[in-house]
């Protein structure tokens, strides 16, 4: 709910990364409130549970990934993120004609 609040502020971050299963909002009723007010940020889900939710079912929120924990591969999970700021550095980089 921290997460939010902040946003609420006008904090737009360049990648989210969540939990599904939290206590009070879960990440997907988190990702649902993120994309209402219309923040496009990438998300990853984490969950120590994976074999509950499937990709494919936590599309709509429009997750990157679904991370099972706990993260074995710190390598792929910081390959996985960097790939992700990457791509989001060159979607804010402005284009000179």
């Amino acid at each position: 709910m921290e997460a939010i609040k902040l946003i609420e502020t006008g904090f737009k971050p360049d990648l989210i990364l969540s939990d599904v299963r939290m206590a009070g909002m879960d990440g997907v009723m988190m990702a649902e409130e993120i994309r209402k007010k219309g923040l496009g940020t990438d998300i990853i889900f984490m969950s120590g549970d994976t074999g509950s939710y499937a990709l494919s079912d936590l599309k709509k929120y429009s997750p990157h990934e679904l991370i099972e924990k706990p993260i074995l591969d710190l390598g792929v999970f910081s390959k996985t993120i960097q790939d992700i700021l990457s791509r989001e550095a060159t979607r804010k980089t402005p284009v000179v004609a």
